[in-house]
């Protein structure tokens, strides 16, 4: 389902963090509005990706996405940049190498207006992805494709709050068993060695035999949840959530 005010070629990577996502989009052929909101790591994109940058094929915008335009406190992390948060106690808030600054936030539909509406939206920004979702909710431009990381089934409410129909549950650490499709079913022609750093395949790529209603998205989700938390060494990794328009059983 695409509507007529979505760039079917524009991607946005919110939460850029090293840029393993931005380079694999960019190799797929999309042009990419990259959100980071930690500094250190915007001026290190900004050199590593300057070519792209003066190309006109990647716009780097610094600041945090939230459920309201306006400013807020972020709490980077220099030990791990990508765990960088607006969630205090986010990885260890009270370590020493965390530091909070004051930062510009602006809420998805505003990034929207501003730079266009995406055809997917990657969003990982550290236990703040669903806040920043909800206000998507009530507006009619929108991706046709959305992930977030998943730390709670809120995650899932969210995204169907925001009307989307259909998912898939992706378990990051199992990336490396995905392989491509070619011909292609998003963009160019592209091959990961391994996915480090990146979140995956998305869209019609995305991993997995079938969309899934909430209900059994969110079944299967509190059912891995649980069982991570009882046991962590049974269960390994972490769930990204993907999220469509179009009802199951629709392409």
């Amino acid at each position: 389902m695409i509507h007529a005010s979505m760039n079917p070629n524009l991607i946005f990577d919110v939460g850029m963090a090293d840029g393993a996502d931005t380079r694999f989009y960019l190799a797929k052929g999309f042009r990419v509005v990259a959100v980071e909101a930690d500094p250190v790591t915007v001026a290190r994109a900004r050199v590593a990706f300057a070519q792209e940058v003066a190309e006109g094929k990647l716009e780097i915008v610094q600041c945090a996405v939230s459920d309201r335009d306006g400013r807020q406190t972020f709490y980077c992390n220099r030990e791990q940049p990508n765990w960088g948060s607006l969630r205090p106690g986010w990885g260890n808030a009270a370590a020493p190498a965390i530091s909070a600054i004051e930062i510009e936030t602006a809420r998805l539909p505003t990034m929207f207006a501003r730079y266009g509406v995406p055809y997917f939206a990657k969003i990982d920004i550290e236990g703040h992805d669903a806040v920043a979702v909800g206000p998507l909710a009530g507006c009619d431009d929108k991706p046709a494709y959305l992930s977030i990381e998943l730390h709670d089934p809120a995650g899932l409410q969210a995204l169907a709050a925001a009307g989307y129909r259909s998912f898939k549950l992706v378990n990051q650490t199992m990336l490396w068993k995905v392989r491509l499709p070619n011909p292609p079913r998003e963009g160019a022609v592209v091959r990961m060695d391994g996915w480090k750093g990146a979140s995956g395949p998305f869209g019609r790529e995305t991993p997995g035999r079938e969309w899934l209603s909430l209900s059994d998205a969110a079944r299967f989700a509190e059912a891995f949840l649980e069982l991570h938390r009882r046991q962590e060494f049974l269960v390994a990794g972490w769930i990204d959530a993907h999220a469509r328009l179009a009802t199951p059983g629709v392409d």
